[in-house]
């Protein structure tokens, strides 16, 4: 009978335990900023809009970040020849991948998560690039059109493309962008005036995608905005507090899953109610063992 308490104890607290795991699941951005003098890599609490010092990356104007599936941290610095770079997740320290070929400009870079593919928006070409993860090398796949003008935000998320577009100075468009042509689709407006530097990432955690940008032209009057991929609509989340310059991109970090959805809210009702049924048929076995041995010792006595 004791085991059997055990059990009931245990299908009691397992929904909570499942519940209390999905509230508490979140996951950290990571962010670089634009420097004239030595950009940065930060951890960003998104629930509060702080951001910590990792450590300099030891180059000028990094433009965008992105953390691949395998957990390789990537960043461009924006030159005449922009160069491809991979960040140490401990010291934020650069290594040299290779060099792009073109000078990047308020731009943003990806990674689709199932073909693995780097993609970079040219915010000031107004192209659409895949860069190779290996060399650095970039292929271009078309321009964005008029609707995409200075996209300086790129963010994938269930096979689709999207991208925030600055529209110099006029105020800022989200939308979709076609991988194979590289048209830009508007979705809506999203509230925001960035300027001229921006990004955009989301947390898989929480299923909220993140615009970043300063309110005044290159400074580090950061904010945070939560957007509706659906809509392009968006609301202020927080100021963003914490870093020297201009937030310039971001991702999420931690595992290598990291860039693939979380299961939605109905799927962990499945696995409550799978935990629930699977504790109630162990115990209801339990039960009729117990029982049986009871009428067994009845007889024989």
């Amino acid at each position: 009978m004791k085991a059997i308490k055990r059990l009931l104890a245990y299908s009691a607290l397992t929904p909570l335990l499942l519940l209390v795991s999905a509230k508490d699941a979140k996951a950290s951005l990571l962010g670089t900023d634009w420097s004239n003098f030595n950009s940065n890599l930060y951890s960003i609490d998104t629930n509060t809009g702080t951001a910590t010092l990792i450590g300099p990356t030891g180059q000028i104007r990094m433009i965008g970040l992105v953390v691949d599936v395998d957990s390789t941290i990537y960043a461009i610095s924006e030159e005449p020849n922009s160069r491809l770079w991979t960040l140490n997740p401990t010291t934020g320290y650069s290594t040299l991948v290779g060099l792009l070929g073109f000078n990047l400009q308020e731009g943003d870079m990806t990674i689709d998560p199932v073909s693995g593919d780097m993609y970079v928006a040219d915010g000031s070409g107004d192209n659409l690039y895949i860069v190779n993860k290996g060399t650095a090398a970039a292929t271009l796949v078309g321009s964005f059109g008029a609707a995409g003008r200075d996209v300086s935000g790129l963010q994938f998320f269930d096979g689709t493309l999207y991208g925030l577009a600055l529209m110099d100075g006029s105020p800022d468009v989200l939308g979709t962008v076609n991988i194979a042509s590289g048209l830009f689709t508007t979705i809506g407006a999203t509230g925001t005036n960035c300027g001229v530097i921006a990004a955009l990432g989301r947390d898989p955690a929480s299923g909220t995608t993140y615009i970043g940008c300063p309110n005044t032209a290159f400074g580090n009057d950061n904010m945070l905005y939560a957007v509706d991929l659906t809509t392009g609509a968006s609301v202020l989340s927080n100021a963003l507090t914490g870093v020297t310059s201009s937030i310039s991109g971001f991702s999420v970090a931690g595992e290598p899953s990291i860039l693939k959805p979380v299961p939605e809210p109905t799927s962990t009702l499945s696995l409550l109610a799978l935990g629930t049924l699977g504790a109630a048929s162990t115990i209801k076995r339990k039960l009729k063992s117990s029982q049986s041995t009871e009428k067994e010792t009845t007889k024989v006595g």
